[in-house]
């Protein structure tokens, strides 16, 4: 029996959460096996329909050389059990690329990161994650910082129940 090699994929960008989302693909192929590829795309400015460029864009050739020493990096600090990782430089839009590409490898996830924008900025600039998880065929795994809303605050009734190991404390059902 043949097995299917797992594949993820993650959008990189020059963010600290193209970073976290790096990080985290590479986390999850160390744990359950497979290689990453790290999408890095350019979209030139002007008419989106009438790309100029191609693999040998200058534009595109200085990012993928700017982002380089973060992806070496990153897979330098898993050691030797690190996965493989191949990177595709892409000319077109960051969700487009990340879809096309997932689509073409038969990925099991893309992992993408997010500012968390709201109302005109969003607007204007526009959602690559909420792009990738409206038209992505697979998992799409959205990245950001961890900031939970100190306003939010645990129910008040509520129960819990283990599911593996001990149950302890008395609010533990029937407690």
């Amino acid at each position: 029996m043949v097995t299917r090699t797992r594949r993820w994929i993650v959008g990189l960008d020059a963010s600290d959460l193209g970073s976290l989302a790096l990080r985290e693909a590479l986390l999850t192929a160390l744990d359950r096996g497979g290689e990453v590829h790290v999408v890095i795309a350019h979209q030139p400015l002007g008419d989106a329909t009438n790309l100029e460029g191609g693999p040998d864009d200058p534009a595109l050739a200085r990012l993928v050389d700017r982002l380089m020493p973060l992806v070496r990096a990153s897979v330098d600090a898993l050691g030797p059990d690190a996965p493989p990782v191949m990177i595709h430089g892409v000319i077109g839009a960051a969700a487009e690329s990340l879809v096309v590409i997932a689509a073409a490898l038969d990925a099991d996830a893309i992992f993408v990161g997010t500012h968390g924008r709201t109302g005109l900025k969003r607007a204007l600039r526009g959602s690559v994650a909420e792009e990738v998880v409206r038209r992505a065929g697979c998992a799409v795994h959205v990245v950001r910082e961890r900031h939970h809303e100190a306003s939010v605050r645990w129910p008040v009734h509520h129960q819990e129940r283990a599911v593996r190991g001990p149950i302890v404390g008395p609010q533990a059902f029937g407690g």
